[in-house]
């Protein structure tokens, strides 16, 4: 079983959801098209978060080769998708594509929403047994004004969002409380509030939500825990002092752009799915999520690389090399997101894995005897330095793994810190760390080495360079220093086609590219 993130985004509007399914059921051939043939509407509980494949269910090449035989159109290759702007590509969107128009704009409202998430107290069991007490009550003041487009406080809107995403217990809820319309469908209470783009209309509309809820609980509505934080904070490893902003590029520069700006197609693809055409150089909307798992990536291989050098060279390089070696299979890594390898493509994925609830209770997260006060209107909000740490509080190995990098964050006095080895002798313990601990990655340490910055942004250009010109994975070969264990998808040929590859590994499962010479 295959299960897509668009899927859940869908959900979130839960009257289009049941519509659109309604309309895909009843186009079934059979049963087999349908997700889930005992309810072709509602997908099983138990894969309602889940994406990429099951973890019982490996397909055979066959089988996937034949799925996308049947989605790609007449006359065409199956496997790999074409490029971006190619004739191909234009093809597939013949007709306006108003679903994929509508999940692309919901995509950038829930960008905006999961930065407030990233802050550890969303993680927390407590503040998120408070928040579903609080969303319990949301609910209620909706059935007493369902005139009113409420606006929900950052740990509401984390339950309800949730909860959506469990389209028929959702559905179950929203019949329990709201009743059923008088041709008996059912009231199902839409997130409003996300289709209003005027900010002076939506802080209206939070400061009246938030008196209703006074009102009717004489409860405080928000606190610094519980406020969104704003657009124009930023995230701690999003920011311009990040120790790995030099590589925040690899997300948003495309190796190819300057061939596919001259590709008209380009412009009729987005003008077909009824999407904004975005422009060259156009900042994207981000969250800082992708700093937070570039962070995870980038020390994850740091540790596997280091001991390697270490283990297979007995401490007898120099320090400069090693370290050298190691920011050069981390670099590796960091080049490949731009090609769409070392993503998480599933949930099963170790860095998805690592993001676990914890009981900390280290937040002042709104107990149900709060006092009133005013709403914050996302003016108090803010990150702490240590949030990207504290985030992975609930998951020890990932929190060793990144707890070196919280000098860095913390604008420590870790500048021209290097590693020690055994035998040297006594050291300036200000200036001088010793090998790190199993578990614990060097890279936060290898970034504060005087120079290494520079070094580090030396590194990322030639790599990009030379994956843009040989490929990505004759630049992979080049830079690593040892065969990584990729959870997701991995190429092994020296192809330079953007997104085309000669031979592609996903999951175990290998797919041969019919436009490319490879194998």
């Amino acid at each position: 079983m295959i299960h897509h993130p668009c899927r859940f985004v869908h959900r979130q509007d839960p009257v289009a959801y049941i519509q659109d399914r309604q309309v895909d059921a009843a186009d079934a051939v059979d049963a087999a098209d349908a997700v889930d043939a005992a309810d072709p509407i509602h997908p099983d509980s138990r894969y309602a978060f889940k994406f990429g494949l099951a973890p019982d269910y490996i397909p055979s090449p066959g089988m996937f080769n034949r799925a996308w035989a049947e989605a790609a159109p007449s006359g065409h290759a199956p496997w790999p998708p074409p490029s971006p702007g190619s004739p191909q590509c234009s093809s597939l969107f013949a007709e306006p594509t108003v679903f994929a128009a509508r999940v692309a704009t919901s995509m950038g409202r829930f960008t905006r929403m999961l930065r407030s998430w990233l802050r550890p107290q969303f993680l927390d069991e407590l503040f998120l047994e408070r928040a579903a007490e609080r969303y319990l009550c949301f609910r209620q003041l909706h059935r007493d004004h369902p005139e009113v487009t409420l606006v929900p406080t950052a740990d509401i809107a984390l339950m309800w969002h949730t909860h959506l995403g469990l389209s028929q217990e959702y559905a179950e809820v929203c019949k329990e409380m709201f009743g059923t319309t008088a041709q008996g469908e059912v009231n199902l209470w839409r997130p409003d509030y996300l289709d209003i783009t005027d900010q002076c209309q939506l802080a209206a509309l939070y400061v009246e939500t938030a008196r209703l809820f006074r009102n009717k609980y004489e409860l405080a509505y928000d606190s610094h825990e519980t406020a969104w934080v704003a657009d124009t904070v930023p995230y701690p490893l999003a920011n311009t002092g990040s120790p790995l902003a030099y590589a925040l590029r690899v997300f948003d520069d495309n190796p190819d752009q300057v061939k596919q700006e001259n590709i008209s197609s380009i412009s009729l693809i987005f003008k077909d799915a009824g999407i904004p055409e975005p422009q060259p150089g156009e900042p994207v909307v981000r969250n800082g999520a992708h700093a937070l798992y570039l962070t995870w990536l980038a020390a994850h291989r740091a540790m596997l690389a280091y001991e390697t050098v270490m283990d297979c060279c007995c401490w007898k390089r120099s320090h400069e090399t090693t370290c050298d070696k190691t920011l050069r299979d981390v670099t590796s890594s960091l080049v490949s997101i731009a090609y769409f390898l070392e993503l998480p493509d599933t949930d099963t994925h170790p860095y998805l894995m690592a993001i676990k609830t914890h009981n900390h209770d280290s937040t002042s997260a709104l107990p149900c005897n709060s006092t009133v006060s005013e709403p914050l209107l996302r003016t108090m909000a803010a990150f702490k330095p240590a949030d990207p740490i504290e985030y992975f509080s609930g998951h020890q190995d990932t929190y060793m793994l990144l707890i070196g990098l919280l000098p860095l964050l913390e604008n420590s006095k870790l500048q021209g810190a290097v590693w020690s080895t055994p035998g040297q002798g006594a050291m300036d313990p200000n200036t001088a760390l010793t090998r790190p601990f199993r578990g614990q990655s060097p890279f936060g340490s290898i970034l504060a080495t005087q120079g290494t910055a520079t070094k580090a942004m030396e590194l990322l250009t030639s790599a990009w360079e030379l994956a843009k010109q040989r490929g990505v994975g004759r630049m992979q070969r080049t830079y690593q220093v040892m065969r990584h264990r990729h959870y997701g998808c991995k190429v092994y040929d020296s192809s330079n086609d953007y997104y085309q590859l000669n031979t592609l590994y996903m999951t175990g499962v290998a797919f041969i590219n019919p436009y490319g010479n490879g194998p």
